[in-house]
């Protein structure tokens, strides 16, 4: 038997959230960063498994912004976010292409 995929959700997003995404680019990106500094190296595969564990406990952040015809939404993302390594400026624009559709990034 075949197991079925969870319904996609949508959300509708207020008149500040509709604005937000027009105005942000790559000038004016307004990224909020939460670092962590740690007492150890980090395995990147234990980071990115314990990111694929959490994710599902965290509904805001499983999604990917979506445009409508008169208003953009959040879709539920089926895709699997990535943790990347650090390399440029971390409050850099994220590109929603790079995280696979993703609003945030995991460094």
């Amino acid at each position: 038997m075949k197991k079925r995929a969870a319904p996609t959700r949508w959300h509708k997003l207020d008149n500040t959230a509709n604005i937000f995404p027009v105005v942000a680019s790559r000038r004016y990106s307004n990224v909020f960063r939460l670092t962590a500094v740690m007492r150890e190296a980090v395995d990147p595969a234990l980071l990115q498994q314990a990111l694929e564990q959490t994710l599902p406990y965290f509904a805001a952040f499983n999604v990917r912004l979506r445009h409508g015809l008169f208003w953009n939404y959040l879709e539920t993302n089926r895709a699997t976010p990535q943790v990347l390594p650090e390399q440029d400026a971390p409050c850099r624009y994220i590109d929603p292409v790079e995280t696979g559709r993703f609003l945030f990034r995991v460094l």
